[in-house]
């Protein structure tokens, strides 16, 4: 016996109504047992936002039972935007996905509790966590606080040992890494194959919103991540913002894991196979960039400084400080948000608290040293 299951990236439908798929799209939704999405914002029940800098997202009820209705029966909700709108947004997704499955969030004991669904007899089990974002729960909170299941907890690795003792196969969905690039930082790929140690039989990734490639380890997959399977409370003039991958994967009782790439695309609301060669032959080149060692650490150092110039101005403006790398304007706008705009001291806690800002602010540092 065989169980497919469909993985797409991530979500948010401000307008829902606009959304449609192609046959094809359907089809592929229609045959596989089980889909599986990044719910990337909280449902709006016009809650009080987080009191943060950055942008805060939201999405209508309506939004979850489209999805619900095409055929997506679990839901990640482990990420960096669902707890924008507090633990209200938060509980009000949970409700609103009640008929399907969710992973990722809840109390701590919900947030990191493996989700198994049984198809044909198959027991496949989803673990979903998130790089240290607003709204993780690190295991201090009241029992009863609601958040999101943090990827470097100490328990994490024990979690994901215990769950594969528990299932035929288990599926870790991360939600990490630098938006707007086209490969993984070195920390996340050595992380991930790790969990692959510990007993994953697939990694499959989003958070970046654009597509990162995929390669195999130990006969296993990870896929670095999905892109936007559909996002439109945010645009952006990326090329592959609307571009995204669908992870099918097949598995059977005799233990196989096989995974197909789909690439598809939003095309004004249309979901539908991205056939073009220009996607296939991008997508390929970022394959090839993670086989080839020095290549990769060629472009993701280059990425490091790129990044390190938006992260400085973050830390300054955090700090109130004036900087004369940085000029006398972002000076001023550093003052006047120490002033004014209290909640820029968000973005310095921003820089250090996620492992992903913070990796890459210590390989620039360290490039710079050298």
């Amino acid at each position: 016996m065989s169980v497919t299951i469909s993985f797409f990236g991530d979500f948010v439908a401000v307008n829902p109504q606009k959304i449609s798929f192609s046959e094809e799209v359907q089809r592929l939704l229609d045959g596989s047992d089980i889909n599986v999405c990044n719910f990337e914002a909280p449902i709006d029940g016009g809650f009080k936002a987080f009191d943060r800098e950055g942008p805060r997202v939201k999405q209508l009820p309506e939004s979850a039972r489209l999805l619900m209705g095409h055929g997506f029966n679990v839901f990640q909700l482990a990420n960096n935007h669902m707890c924008d709108y507090g633990e209200e947004g938060c509980l009000a997704t949970i409700r609103a996905l009640k008929e399907a499955t969710i992973v990722g969030a809840g109390t701590f004991e919900e947030a990191y509790k493996v989700a198994v669904k049984e198809v044909n007899g198959i027991k496949i089990g989803f673990l979903a966590f998130v790089h240290h974002e607003f709204g993780v729960l690190e295991g201090l909170e009241s029992p009863n606080t609601v958040g999101t299941a943090w990827i470097c907890h100490n328990k994490v690795g024990q979690i994901i040992s215990d769950a594969k003792k528990a299932v035929d196969f288990l599926f870790v969905l991360p939600h990490a890494g630098i938006e707007l690039v086209d490969a993984p930082l070195p920390e996340w790929r050595s992380l991930y194959k790790h969990f692959i140690d510990l007993g994953a039989d697939g990694v499959i990734c989003t958070h970046p919103h654009v597509p990162q490639g995929w390669e195999s380890y130990k006969g296993k997959p990870i896929c670095y991540s999905l892109g936007n399977f559909y996002f439109d409370a945010i645009t952006c003039s990326h090329p592959y913002w609307n571009k995204s991958l669908v992870a099918q994967i097949e598995i059977n009782d005799c233990k196989d894991v096989k995974l197909k790439v789909v690439n598809i695309v939003n095309n004004e609301g249309k979901i539908d196979i991205d056939a073009s060669e220009a996607t296939l032959l991008h997508n390929g080149e970022i394959c090839l960039l993670l086989q080839n060692s020095e290549t990769y650490s060629n472009y993701i150092n280059r990425i490091s400084f790129k990044c390190w110039q938006e992260y400085q101005v973050w830390m300054v403006r955090g700090l109130g400080a004036i900087s004369a790398k940085l000029g006398f304007k972002e000076s001023l706008k550093s003052f006047y948000c120490a002033l004014f705009r209290p909640r820029a001291k968000s973005l310095l806690m921003n820089a250090m608290q996620c492992e992903s800002h913070r990796w890459t602010i210590l390989r620039a540092q360290k490039l710079l040293k050298n």
